[in-house]
């Protein structure tokens, strides 16, 4: 086989893993460095797909292999010979006619006397009263996203309607579940995931950088895959330049602020089965433990800074009374300038491990920032604490 053989079966059929590292191997006997890219995008894809609930040694494996995977994409992300997943949008309980009506309503809505950009796309039968709708390479991400808030359930609609959406930024790389929520949802709103696990928004009102994380997190992104056979047809919608043009590139609103960081503590597990601590070091050296036990190394650093700022209120879930409460924790650093990551989760500890050692919650898997929470000012920030 040749290249253009290997890409041709590729688009045929781009869930076939075993063809994509066939198709590695190829390269890599050539001597091709792009072996690497298509070898660990399908690596990571299949982590993440098959580890439901995730093992935290599934979740380590990922972070790596994600990691790994942004680094390559840098390099070579939209050079000829690597073909990413197609972008496509998954419709429950409608039929093709519904599909179809609903396809050229978009096409009316979003164009002025007729004109505008013709995208095409192909629908595919699935099991269980759903059907896929994927799109050719060259749609705008602005237009897919139109096109599946448009798709979105009414109020009214039984909760069989559902529709959700996959696709990958063109300048990025990174790949994203996008889900509209139902009437009277916010009027151009939709959320999602990364396949990298954070939570994201995307807001079709802004005309520029209308995709942002949010303060959720999310464990995996998880994708169906499906058996492609020939579609059941072959459509096109319309839509004017202001719908493709917003972020052609879909990419994230930088939000990022060094002084509050979104997550703390990623990638560190602890139970808080233990009893209080009273010695610094023993904890230390509990945690260390702790992580070897996981994930087959001590990944701890207690001594590292991570969060530059004198105090900090952490959100967590317990039960009071029969009832689900969410109480803050509000905690001051003993030096009364930054927090280390044993200082840190020492305190945590010892604060709710009453509340918590009891529950089926009760393991510590990080803190993510709760941006939209937060009070205005110089208040200290406002995380949530990730519990299993």
């Amino acid at each position: 086989m040749e290249q253009q053989d290997f890409l041709s079966a590729i688009r045929h059929d781009p869930w076939d893993e075993t063809l994509r590292l066939v198709y590695a191997d190829w390269l890599e006997e050539r001597g091709d460095p792009l072996a690497e890219l298509v070898r660990v995008e399908s690596e990571a894809t299949t982590v993440w797909q098959y580890a439901i609930p995730p093992t935290a040694e599934a979740r380590r494996r990922g972070r790596d292999l994600l990691t790994r995977l942004k680094e390559l994409r840098t390099t070579y992300w939209g050079v000829p010979g690597f073909i990413g997943r197609p972008d496509w949008i998954l419709v429950e309980g409608h039929d093709l006619a519904e599909i179809k009506a609903g396809l050229l309503a978009f096409s009316e809505s979003h164009t002025e006397d007729g004109t505008g950009t013709e995208y095409r796309l192909s629908v595919f039968e699935l099991a269980d009263d759903r059907h896929g709708l994927e799109f050719q390479l060259e749609t705008p991400p602005g237009v897919f996203c139109n096109l599946l808030h448009w798709l979105r359930p009414a109020q009214d609609e039984p909760p069989a309607f559902r529709t959700a959406g996959w696709l990958t930024s063109p300048a990025s790389g990174v790949r994203y579940c996008l889900v509209p929520g139902r009437n009277p949802y916010p009027e151009g709103e939709m959320l999602g995931i990364s396949m990298e696990g954070y939570g994201v928004r995307v807001n079709l009102n802004l005309a520029e950088k209308n995709l942002s994380r949010t303060f959720g997190q999310a464990l995996t992104a998880v994708e169906p895959r499906w058996q492609r056979g020939r579609p059941v047809a072959e459509l096109a919608i319309r839509a004017s330049a202001d719908v493709s043009s917003p972020n052609p590139g879909f990419l994230e609103k930088e939000e990022e602020d060094a002084a509050r960081p979104r997550l703390l503590l990623d990638g560190i597990s602890w139970s808080f089965m233990s009893e209080p601590f009273t010695a610094q070091a023993d904890f230390d050296a509990a945690v260390g433990r702790e992580q070897v036990v996981i994930i087959g190394e001590n990944n701890w650093n207690p001594g590292e800074i991570v969060l530059p700022q004198p105090r900090v209120w952490i959100r967590y879930m317990c039960w009071e009374s029969g009832q689900q409460r969410w109480p803050v924790l509000k905690l001051t650093s003993d030096n009364s300038e930054f927090f280390t990551a044993g200082k840190l989760l020492f305190k945590i500890h010892n604060a709710v491990f009453k509340q918590l050692r009891e529950i089926d919650h009760h393991w510590f898997v990080g803190l993510v920032r709760e941006q939209g929470k937060e009070r205005t000012g110089d208040g200290p920030p406002l995380y949530r604490m990730r519990q299993e």
